[in-house]
């Protein structure tokens, strides 16, 4: 019997499976955007393996949108078990001009961020969402770094610590 069928048969018993940020990493800005990785840590609290059908997520800075997104990759959880799940992101540059000023203005503002979205479990019709929110700061001073490597065409990735 697949893992499809058998969550359906069992879908009243199930708990939902606890999802947390582990990490938001932000990158250095490209020509294409701005990369923003975030790792989640998805635990299985049931004594059956779970199947997450996909996610959807927004990222927020300083209370505006910047980006929305998802994807329907699969993503298997073992029974009592847990997996993590790399969320790529990336920012279009033209949604960070209006935030420039603050950043040049005070290196050490401290910008919010917002992380917002869901895993998707299937069951019978559709499927069931498990919500996860996180939101953490980041110093203008070290985003403005990495706005600066756009300028001197800087490559690569390093995550900033979060709180």
């Amino acid at each position: 019997m697949g893992c499809g069928l058998q969550q359906i048969q069992k879908a009243p018993e199930l708990k939902p499976p606890r999802v947390t940020v582990q990490a938001v990493g932000f990158g250095f800005p490209t020509g294409g955007g701005w990369p923003v990785s975030c790792i989640l840590l998805l635990e299985n609290p049931n004594p059956q393996t779970l199947s997450i059908n996909g996610y959807d997520y927004e990222l927020w800075l300083e209370g505006k949108q910047m980006v929305q997104g998802g994807d329907n990759r699969p993503v298997t959880l073992p029974a009592m078990g847990q997996s993590a799940l790399e969320v790529p992101m990336m920012v279009k540059l033209p949604a960070l001009l209006g935030l420039l000023p603050m950043a040049l203005k005070n290196p050490e503002h401290k910008f919010r961020y917002q992380l917002l979205g869901g895993v998707r479990l299937p069951i019978f019709i559709g499927s069931w969402r498990i919500p996860f929110q996180f939101q953490g700061e980041a110093a203008a001073g070290e985003l403005q770094d990495r706005l600066q490597g756009l300028r001197e065409g800087a490559r690569g990735r390093r995550p900033l610590p979060h709180p």
